[in-house]
């Protein structure tokens, strides 16, 4: 197992309370969040205009 460091900034950051509605398409994947009881309305949803993001390098833990 390994981790990865990182560093992030994060600019324009929203939130809001009580969520958004979620809509699955036909991708496969959309069988899986369905089988995990999706869709469902969100407790809360966040965006960021921009974000940046620096990783290290991984090192093992185990």
């Amino acid at each position: 197992t390994r981790e990865t460091g990182f560093e992030h900034t994060l600019d324009g950051v929203r939130t809001r309370l009580g969520g958004v509605h979620i809509r699955l398409g036909d991708h496969p994947y959309s069988k899986e969040l369905a089988a995990l009881g999706l869709p469902k309305r969100a407790i809360l949803s966040s965006s960021a205009a921009n974000v940046q993001m620096t990783f290290g390098d991984a090192q093992e833990i185990s």
